[in-house]
């Protein structure tokens, strides 16, 4: 069974992995990594961090169960917000066009997939106001006051469960609106669709 937990960027989804890799460390987690080499020589870093959070999903989700903090609808919709707001993506093109055509293949892959039925998708949701604040406080320059972020994260929440529900019907969507540093609601959730407990 694969349980991807999915939502705005700042909603505390690798936080949510985090804890359970600490309490529950036998339990099988993914999380993307955080893109940080090299930003100065990428004109748009946002979009070589879900390029690259593409890539390693791919071949982590095709072979295996467990939990992880993405999934091919959450990377379809930022690639689609991503490829209609973001205007730098041109001058990307100019720069960088082996990068572009990566990122380009990664989307044609992702639209040529599709998640099982048994897979299971938790969307994880806060206040517009501490979205904002968990941006800044993990500190990643190229995320905190861009424009790009607040547009691709306004009503994500949303879109994700219409679609997945859409494509999806057959499988179990959960959306838990979470407030402060508890996540135990997902936690109990996540216990709840695994018979009752974790690792």
């Amino acid at each position: 069974m694969r349980i991807f937990l999915v939502g705005p960027l700042g909603a505390g989804k690798s936080y949510i992995i985090k804890h359970i890799q600490q309490n529950y460390p036998n339990t099988n987690v993914y999380t993307d990594p955080i893109f940080t080499n090299d930003l100065h020589l990428i004109k748009n870093p946002l979009t070589a961090q879900a390029a690259i959070e593409a890539s390693l999903f791919l071949r982590k989700a095709r072979f295996n169960d467990g939990i992880f903090d993405t999934s091919l609808e959450m990377a379809k919709i930022v690639f689609s917000k991503l490829s209609i707001y973001d205007k730098t993506t041109r001058d990307e093109v100019k720069s960088n066009p082996l990068f572009v055509l990566e990122l380009e293949k990664m989307r044609r892959f992702y639209n040529a997939l599709t998640h099982s039925l048994h897979d299971v998708f938790i969307i994880i949701d806060r206040s517009k106001e501490e979205l904002e604040a968990n941006i800044v406080k993990r500190g990643r320059p190229y995320e905190v006051n861009n424009p790009v972020i607040t547009r691709l994260n306004a009503d994500l929440a949303d879109d994700l469960e219409k679609d997945i529900k859409a494509k999806y019907p057959e499988n179990k969507v959960i959306r838990v609106v979470l407030e402060g540093k508890d996540v135990t609601p997902v936690v109990d959730i996540i216990k709840n669709i695994k018979g009752g407990s974790l690792k």
